[in-house]
This record gives structure tokens, C-alpha cells and sequence, in this order.
């Protein structure tokens, strides 16, 4: 059978559950901008790699890859957030 003092405490564990849930997200929402920043500035240590990598090929390489002396330094010279939208994936 069912009791009042059950229904008090269905009610009690609901209410807590939506606390429980408001706080996990209320959390999530802190703490997810350290996450991202810290992703964005090794992403963009990642593109800085990249490019220097890419000046430093020779040019037997560069031409493999369809690629200009000129067009691999003007590649490295670009601002590190200034990446193409496929490479931020």
C-alpha cells in the first residue's frame, strides 16, 4: 500500500535530483572555458608546427606537394588564428 510519508519522500528525491542536475551543469558550464581555451592554444601551437614545418621543406618537396618556395614562407608568415576552417576541424 501506499503512504503519505512516501509520497513526501518521492518528492524530496525529485526535488533533489533536479538539484543534483542543476549543479552538474551549473559545473560543466565553469569549467568548460579553461577546457577550450586550453585546447585552442595547443591547436594553435599545432598550426605554428605546421607551418614552420612546411618553410623548412626543400623545394623538391614543395613542388610534390604543389607547393611554391614562396607560397610555403607566405603560409608560415600568417597570424597562428588565421587558419584555414578544415584545420580547426
Amino acid at each position: 500500500m501506499f503512504k503519505c510519508g512516501d509520497a513526501k519522500q518521492g518528492k524530496h528525491h525529485e526535488t533533489q535530483s533536479k538539484e543534483t542536475a542543476m549543479s552538474i551543469q551549473t559545473l560543466s558550464r565553469t569549467h568548460r572555458p579553461q577546457v577550450s581555451v586550453l585546447a585552442r592554444v595547443l591547436q594553435l601551437a599545432a598550426f605554428s608546427r605546421s607551418r614552420a614545418g612546411l618553410a623548412n621543406l626543400d623545394d623538391h618537396l614543395l613542388r610534390d606537394i604543389g607547393l611554391t618556395r614562396e607560397e610555403a614562407l607566405a603560409e608560415r608568415a600568417r597570424p597562428l588564428w588565421d587558419a584555414p576552417p578544415h584545420w580547426k576541424g
